[in-house]
């Protein structure tokens, strides 16, 4: 078994090519590995992202892992450097999984092992990290916003990020490795988290399916107020409050 993690995010380089080439080489040079040497292989996992299947401004509706999501693409081709910084990252995520998607097609007939991407949200959950400088710039966004902000000028939690527990991304891949099927499809995560909060955007919203990933796999997603109460509980524990002024 073999598992491809998610490629590196910047939020400072200006030409596309340094979010896409990296992410693109980086997969298809594993999966050569794999084809020139994996004979032993059984099952290839690429940590893929939730913005292959939709924009994080898609319209209101349930997506699955047939959609696939290339306006980004599109943008960053005509617009280059000029591009959004968010739209080169969702280009990087989305062109190194068609990529994969295009190899192992090409290939299936010569190989051992089949592929599956997890296709997982905005990852959000107790840090890895014990120590407040290496916390993730886009975890400290969401703590100061969580434990700082009582009114914020943008909700919390926009719409079509699709956030998901850390700890079902992980079993995700796990079970991914262990499961005895043939071929496992693209597996989509959790839908968007539902918060009890005054400033949380309302229905209707976009969606990921987790139907796959729940009968596939028999993975039950943590609800909200689960995975925020663990978020709360860690971070108080580890003394963190006092570093955000809280």
């Amino acid at each position: 078994m073999a598992i491809h993690g998610a490629s590196p995010i910047s939020l400072f380089a200006n030409d596309p090519q340094e979010f896409v080439h990296s992410a693109v080489r980086g997969t298809i040079s594993v999966l050569k590995g794999a084809l020139k040497h994996g004979q032993a292989l059984r099952r290839i996992v690429i940590t893929a992202s939730i913005t292959g299947v939709m924009r994080t401004d898609a319209p209101p509706d349930v997506y699955i892992e047939a959609n696939w999501s290339d306006l980004r693409v599109i943008v960053v081709v005509g617009f280059g450097k000029d591009a959004l910084q968010s739209y080169k990252y969702e280009a990087s995520k989305i062109l190194p999984e068609r990529a994969a998607w295009d190899f192992y097609n090409a290939h299936k007939h010569e190989v051992s092992w089949d592929l599956t991407t997890i296709c997982q949200g905005f990852v959000f959950g107790p840090p890895a990290d014990d120590e407040p400088d290496a916390m993730a710039a886009t975890l400290q966004l969401n703590l100061v916003s969580l434990f700082k902000d009582a009114n914020p000028s943008t909700p919390r939690f926009p719409p079509s990020y699709n956030y998901v527990d850390v700890r079902d991304v992980a079993a995700m891949h796990a079970r991914t490795l262990e499961h005895a099927v043939d071929t496992v499809d693209d597996l989509g995560l959790l839908p968007l988290l539902h918060k009890t909060d005054p400033y949380a955007p309302q229905p209707p919203f976009a969606t990921a399916s987790s139907k796959e990933s729940r009968q596939v796999l028999g993975i039950e997603c943590r609800c909200a107020e689960e995975t925020i109460l663990s978020i709360v509980d860690d971070f108080a524990s580890s003394g963190w409050p006092q570093y955000l002024g809280a």
